[in-house]
């Protein structure tokens, strides 16, 4: 027996017995192998290109909808966006108009309280005199320290 019937370049080779034995793959008559996945007509390689269309149809179908939900999310965000908008136009001319209120309101209570100081002076002018000299002291007091 010789070295290259046990180890043959065609995949076949002996064993003890002398029957020859096939590996896994299909022997070529050149003493080439080729692996059996490549025997067929194409069978193999027409499943991975399905296999890839398919695969590619998916990403395609996955795109439209990631974009069919970002347009619809961006729609969705313009509206809070406007809705935030006018609520907050509300906000502004309410705080306002109750600004306006209270200026209105305040400026009413000063001119009553103005109105009142005046009376008080024509009734009682010496009081008023001595009052207001008082004060100015005290403010003058205070301040030095």
């Amino acid at each position: 027996m010789s070295i290259a019937n046990d180890i043959g370049s065609t995949g076949t080779g002996t064993s003890g017995s002398g029957t020859p034995q096939t590996t896994g793959s299909t022997s070529m008559p050149q003493g080439r192998e080729m692996p059996a996945c490549e025997t067929g007509t194409g069978g193999v390689g027409a499943s991975l290109k399905h296999m890839g269309s398919v695969a590619a149809d998916k990403a395609t179908q996955l795109k439209d909808s990631a974009q069919e939900y970002l347009h619809a999310g961006k729609d969705k965000a313009q509206e809070y966006l406007e809705a935030s908008k006018d609520r907050a136009q509300e906000y502004l001319e309410a705080g306002k108009e109750k600004a306006q209120e209270y200026y209105e309101l305040s400026k009413a209570k000063a001119q009553e309280w103005e109105n009142t100081v005046e009376q008080y002076i024509r009734e009682k002018p010496l009081q008023s005199v001595l009052m207001a000299a008082g004060v100015g002291a005290l403010i003058g007091f205070l301040m030095r320290r």
